[in-house]
């Protein structure tokens, strides 16, 4: 006799449930895993697990959500869309050049990052795993464990160097 429900395979939403009389009743779960202990008690009360389910669609719909701001981000920076923020008309036309490579390099840097933040937390919410969400550090560090890891992450972090810069030059002048 087993203490507790055992769990389904990862296709299956099947949990069986062993009574203290020997019998099993089967008892059918609408979420995929609960390997993890302290989803056990999702696993013997189902009425909870259309809560999870929700709760992690909207950790979903919240990771799609970086994910656009991310991508809105990169646009804005290949398009120069943060020169119209500025007050450009006080700088010189090296100066000038200057901001525009900096904003340029450091929006698109500052998208990426958060574009794959976004995708981590997607991640999380499509395997149940919130250990693999995480923020920019987390992130950073997906990078590092990639092929040529140290090169996307040296990149990644210059860029962001660059977005710090940039945000001095639009601290000197940004339009009030």
């Amino acid at each position: 006799m087993t203490e507790g429900p055992t769990v389904g395979t990862p296709e299956g939403a099947v949990a069986d449930d062993a009574a203290s009389d020997g019998h099993r009743t089967r008892v059918a779960m609408p979420v995929a895993r609960f390997d993890d202990p302290h989803m056990q008690d999702f696993a013997r009360h189902p009425e909870r697990t259309e809560r999870f389910i929700a709760l992690f669609l909207l950790v979903g719909i919240a990771g799609v959500i970086v994910v656009i701001i991310g991508l809105v981000l990169l646009i804005e920076g290949i398009r120069h869309k943060f020169m119209k923020n500025l007050r450009t008309s006080q700088m010189n036309a090296r100066t000038r050049r200057v901001v525009r490579w900096l904003g340029t390099i450091g929006t698109s840097a500052r998208g990426v990052v958060f574009a794959l933040a976004g995708v981590l937390v997607i991640e999380a919410a499509i395997t149940h795993d919130a250990a693999k969400s995480g923020g920019i550090d987390k992130a950073l560090l997906t990078l590092r464990d990639r092929p040529f890891g140290m090169v996307l992450l040296t990149a990644a972090a210059l860029g962001l160097v660059v977005f710090g810069v940039y945000g001095l030059c639009e601290a000197r002048w940004r339009k009030v």
